[in-house]
């Protein structure tokens, strides 16, 4: 490569490739050296992101960071931001975690409250126990980058440690190539059924699952890419002058058509600006924040992000009720520029009564009952016979904790209401932080400690009644507007 690129008399105008991201690692480094364009195709490593190293080069296939930055987007939009994380063994899936951690710690940074309670990395799909033993602890909401020959172990294993009755929501986040063939594979039954006598608690599983992938075309939008490529290859002349024989197109070979639709746009557009195209470090600055949005694109729309790397789309799937994923939601750019996105709903009928496409808070226990969700638009009409608790959360004395308001214009505390209070206590499990207390508006709310406090999984004890400043029995009569209960 030293030789193509120094000691050659007629240097290269542009690299293609290479598609791995070992060689891409010394080729980037090279080429931004002499400040030759290297254009990416199928190079997703999250370390080519540093354009200190790498300033020479642009990618058409999306960076694994901007997954995690994609994840968050949804998780925000859906108020979960109390998250554990598990990442397989594996350069890719560490790569993933790390991008969810990252960009939670980012959120969080800016005051969004995200939490990460644990990130089990390099996990063994042979240790789900383990692991899920601390997620019923912590977490309500899983993220799992795992391989996909291992998910549905790990699914199985949830079902195995009783994880999968409305509790708990599983995101699986995928670490390979996104192409038409993954839409192919979800869309499918046999994504998850395997006719091994463990469909039916796969199936069970699996409707506590979502998928959350970087969105690409389909086999029927690519199919007459297809055709034209392989014609094209079949009777062009590089054949007789290159001596090497036509190959059918593959699942990569949009990326790298997009890589050279782009680095012709690219040239031109430099070229009338009175630049040099072969600078590659003109070119990437030039590319920052672009947004194509014409037809021109195999993978679908172009955005390049603040890096000159692909800023893309992403689409979630979740469980039809006759058994195949289907796309529920869309993480879509909102302007043209690349730079806000939004979270845009799908279809929120096809998946009712199977997928977990809803505004849980993350934090709150299912339990059976009369209570109604407090739906958001995004899942509005999603609510099925498990009977959720949907409400929000806050942070009391560094515990999240759940926030249930009832309004009544007059409130009378007697012994039989203490005592259905204290039976909350009871309603406490393993995977939850437990209430913590209770109060009443107007006068009470100034008081110096809250006027119920119950057991917690970090403070265990029985339920006791603290009496606010002034008050000489429990017994308070009061006009304020509103108990709540956290």
């Amino acid at each position: 490569m030293y030789r193509v690129l120094v000691d050659n008399p007629f240097p290269p105008d542009v690299l293609l490739g290479p598609p791995c991201n070992d060689a891409m690692s010394r080729v980037g480094e090279l080429a931004g050296y002499r400040h030759l364009p290297v254009f990416g195709w199928l190079s997703a490593s999250p370390v080519f992101s540093d354009k200190t190293k790498y300033n020479s080069l642009v990618r058409v296939v999306a960076p694994l960071n901007a997954v995690g930055k994609g994840l968050i987007i949804f998780l925000e939009r859906m108020k979960w931001y109390h998250i554990f994380v598990v990442s397989s063994p594996g350069l890719v899936y560490s790569q993933l975690g790390q991008s969810v951690v990252d960009a939670a710690k980012e959120y969080a940074g800016s005051g969004r409250g995200f939490t990460v309670t644990r990130w089990e990395q390099e996990a063994d799909v042979h240790e789900t126990g383990d692991v899920y033993r601390h997620l019923v602890k912590e977490a309500r909401i899983v993220i799992l980058c795992v391989a996909r020959d291992d998910l549905r172990q790990w699914m199985l294993a949830a079902t195995s440690h009783q994880l999968v009755g409305g509790d708990f929501v599983f995101i699986y986040v995928d670490g390979d190539l996104v192409t038409s063939e993954l839409y192919t594979q979800v869309s499918q039954a046999s994504f998850w059924k395997r006719d091994d006598g463990r469909d039916v608690a796969a199936r069970k599983a699996y409707e506590n699952l979502l998928m959350f992938s970087v969105k690409t075309r389909t086999q029927d939008e690519l199919k007459e890419f297809y055709q034209q490529a392989d014609e094209a290859a079949t009777h062009s002349d590089w054949q007789r002058q290159f001596g090497v024989t036509a190959a059918k197109s593959d699942v990569t070979s949009p990326f790298l058509h997009d890589a050279v639709v782009l680095f012709g746009k690219l040239a031109r557009e430099v070229f009338l600006l009175g630049k040099d195209f072969r600078n590659g470090s003109e070119l990437v600055e030039h590319v920052k924040n672009k947004h194509y949005e014409n037809d021109d694109w195999a993978t679908g729309q172009m955005i390049l992000d603040e890096n000159g790397d692909r800023d893309p789309f992403f689409w979630i799937f979740d469980l039809h009720k006759e058994g195949h994923f289907q796309v529920v939601a869309e993480v879509t750019h909102r302007h043209s520029n690349g730079q806000e996105q939004r979270l845009k709903l799908v279809s929120s009928g096809s998946s009712q009564g199977s997928g977990r496409f809803r505004s849980a808070s993350g934090t709150v226990p299912r339990r059976s009952g009369h209570m109604t969700s407090c739906t958001s638009s995004l899942s509005r009409g999603s609510l099925d016979d498990h009977g959720q608790i949907y409400t929000s959360t806050a942070v009391y004395r560094g515990v999240r904790v759940a926030v249930r308001t009832l309004r009544k214009t007059s409130v009378k505390m007697n012994k039989r209401l203490l005592m259905e209070m204290k039976l909350v206590g009871g309603w406490v499990g393993g995977w939850v932080g437990g209430w913590v207390g209770g109060w009443v508006g107007g006068w009470v709310s100034e008081c110096v400690a809250p006027m119920l406090s119950f057991p917690t999984i970090n403070s265990p004890g029985r339920l006791h009644i603290s009496p606010c400043v002034g008050s000489s029995t429990p017994g308070i009569d009061t006009s304020s507007n509103s108990i709540i209960f956290v």
